[in-house]
């Protein structure tokens, strides 16, 4: 019965009726007469959603001036707006304490002709409206709210999400926006920004120069906005190890630990003065309580100038030391650390002598193995302990691929969340990575995000089958749940692509896309290429024609589904890719078997030809097509690299096509002939090989 209302996350508590309350132009919206800024800032949500649906604007008014509830939406916290006491019924299941912080309660009373959303909180009240704004349905030009009583409240007390700004991509300043008012919407909130060197520091310039970074200013801006929507938006800053991008500047490439200048060296005192410097500018422009200093993945601690410390002290003291300086810096600002728990992991027995006001980032993310509950469990314990808070960090499985594994994802964070619960962990984030480039869309990453915040609102009544219709549902509009399909069948090619070398840590398919089709390595080893060819294609063209057939029911956020569409087409690309290149082999092996025949061959190399420059143009139209999405999301800076890609396999087949044209050039020379098949790389896979090939 429940599921008739689409909400996302799940509710908790449900009592559905039969009846139906008509929401129209003549109902108003009730404040009561000593609300808060915040509470009108929610009702003004409430009504905007409203207008969308009837095209008009509900009237606003507070309890001061109006005394008849009949037909009216009241927003309420009780304790203070004593105003609604004799119409709320419920004051002994309000006071539950597990509503204290952010719970909620709706009552649509067809009877008495009003809705009630009452809270003991602004946030409270906040996320009830965010409920209430998800169960309106339009019909037939009104809005219908099913008879229901409703009490709900998060299991999980900070719900964030990570979005990585230091890889590539760093959104515009709307599609910050969008992304917390999208995120607030779901119940999300906190926002934590990884930064590198995308932040403008004035005593520091050249950091940030060429990449797109953020002000403090912007960072300011965004920070009052995120407030709004009941979001903290949290730094995170790299203290220690991921320093390449500051250290690859001559100017600061003596404060780094090695040669490879990946970290930054703990032997040095100027480090410490460096860190000061750049602290005293990015804490101050976020309001936060938080400051992530990061300190993950120190491959080359203790390695190079701080060696003779990582003798004396262990490389786990040494880390140890590092993290106790540092804190020491934040501590003036009033701000609480965190860490990734990686390198604690690396080193457990420092772990008892962190001070008990560190906060860890407890990061794994997942699998092909799928990991269930009792996996995660050594991993949270180890904190729990020391008495250390930590946060249970999962990931949407988006970075080094044509779209989000969700199968990896979703296992992920329902099992991470769901054992962190059960360990007294009240804290978690999904983490949305950007490594090689973050090729990956924003569009890609709504149903992770989605998931994550449903998990996180209560790990134990995420029910996965009716997740993609209710999320389609609240996110692209009423009738569009078949996107979901859509979204499973793209998630697949993370796992149809098959190349027989040594697993690496990324689904084939990505390095696939953007290798070399004739000489790289990944190409010249596919398993079964027929097979997958096939099979990629299959689920583009599925997912392209549900897409295809939901864009005129799509009545919100439109533009995210180009994206996904763009995945589809990227990875039906591929597909066809590996299909026409097994194509092109056998053409050039029939032509090689038939040198004598002119005509035969003279008609494969023309068809070989034609085939290489459809491939060329067809990615060339993807190449310009993710440049206008990207620069609908992102700023400018990034996009080089990315679009550098696609430029380096279009030459790919500028070299093969030039190659074929001047082979057609020498056979129709008197004794022409063609060179064999391994000799231009166009073997297939029962093809002897030479060694040259090897």
């Amino acid at each position: 019965m429940i599921d008739r209302l689409d909400a996302v996350p799940k509710l908790k508590e449900v009592r559905l009726g039969k009846a139906e309350f008509v929401i129209n132009d003549q109902t108003t919206l009730l404040l009561g007469k000593n609300h808060s800024r915040a509470d009108k800032f929610a009702a003004k949500l409430l009504n905007q959603e409203i207008e969308n649906l009837i095209k008009t604007p509900l009237e606003v008014k507070d309890a001061q001036s109006f005394s008849n509830f009949k037909n009216t939406i009241i927003l309420a916290i009780p304790e203070r707006d004593r105003e609604f006491l004799n119409i709320f019924k419920w004051q002994d299941t309000l006071g539950d304490k597990r509503l204290s912080e952010e719970g909620y309660i709706i009552d649509v009373d067809v009877k008495d002709e009003y809705i009630l959303i009452a809270a003991r909180t602004e946030a409270g009240l906040f996320y009830g409206i965010q409920t209430l704004r998800q169960l309106l349905k339009n019909k037939k030009n009104k809005i219908i709210v099913p008879s229901l009583w409703i009490r709900d409240w998060p299991e999980i007390r900070c719900r964030g999400v990570m979005q990585d700004i230091s890889r590539g991509q760093v959104l515009t300043i709307d599609t910050f926006k969008e992304l917390i008012r999208t995120l607030s919407y779901f119940k999300i909130n906190l926002l934590s920004l990884y930064i590198e060197h995308t932040f403008v520091f004035q005593k520091h310039p050249l950091i940030s120069q060429g990449c797109g970074s953020l002000t403090k200013e912007e960072v300011k801006e965004l920070d009052e906005y995120a407030r709004d929507y009941h979001i903290e938006l949290v730094p995170s800053f790299q203290a220690l190890g991921h320093f390449h991008q500051i250290l690859r500047h001559k100017e600061y490439a003596h404060l780094a630990e090695t040669e490879t200048r990946w970290s930054l060296s703990p032997a040095r005192e100027e480090s410490y003065k460096f860190l000061e410097e750049l602290f005293s500018e990015i804490i101050p422009a976020f309001s936060s309580r938080f400051f992530n200093i990061g300190c993950d993945e120190v491959y080359d601690l203790g390695e190079g100038k701080s060696k003779e410390k990582a003798k004396e002290l262990g490389k786990g003291g040494l880390y140890l030391s590092h993290i106790l300086k540092v804190k020491e810096i934040i501590d003036k600002y009033g701000k609480t650390t965190m860490l990734w728990g990686d390198m604690l992991l690396h080193y457990p027995e420092i772990i008892s002598q962190l001070p008990r006001d560190i906060v860890i980032m407890n990061w794994h993310y997942g699998s092909d193995k799928l990991e269930e509950n009792d996996y995660y469990c050594p991993l949270i314990e180890v904190f729990q302990k020391a008495g250390l808070k930590q946060f249970a960090c999962s990931g949407t499985s988006s970075w080094v691929r044509l779209f989000p594994d969700i199968r990896i994802a979703n296992k992920n964070v329902k099992c991470f969340t769901s054992e962190a619960k059960k360990f007294g962990v009240k804290e978690a984030i999904i983490t949305n990575w950007g490594d090689y480039g973050n090729h990956n869309l924003l569009g890609y990453v709504w149903y992770g995000f989605a998931f994550f915040a449903e998990a996180s609102w209560d790990p134990y009544k995420v029910e996965e089958q009716s997740f993609g219709r209710r999320f389609c549902s609240q996110f692209f509009g009423q009738g569009t749940e078949s996107i979901a399909e859509a979204i499973w069948y793209l998630s697949q090619s993370n796992s149809l692509v098959n190349i027989d070398l040594p697993q690496e840590y990324f689904p084939w398919s990505f390095p696939l896309f953007w290798d070399d089709p004739f000489e790289g390595k990944y190409s010249i080893n596919v398993r079964d290429p027929l097979e997958t060819g096939r099979k990629l294609t299959m689920i583009s063209d599925s997912a392209s024609e549900i897409i295809s057939h939901n864009q005129g029911k799509v009545t919100k956020n439109k533009k995210w589904l180009g994206d996904i569409l763009f995945a589809a087409q990227e990875i039906g690309y591929l597909g066809k890719r590996v299909l026409l290149i097994e194509e092109i082999k056998n053409l050039y092996h029939q032509a090689h078997r038939n040198l004598g025949e002119e005509k035969v061959v003279t008609e494969c190399l023309k068809k070989i030809l034609t085939l290489l420059n459809k491939l060329k143009s067809d990615l060339l139209g993807l190449k310009e097509k993710y440049q206008s999405l990207w620069l609908r999301e992102n700023r400018e800076p990034g996009l080089d690299y990315n679009l550098e890609r696609y430029t380096s396999l279009i030459k790919s087949f500028d070299r093969k096509i030039s190659q074929l044209k001047m082979i057609e050039k020498d056979y129709e020379k008197p004794g022409g002939c063609l060179p064999a098949p391994d000799r231009i790389r166009l073997s297939k896979r029962d093809y002897p090989r030479t060694l040259s090939d090897f």
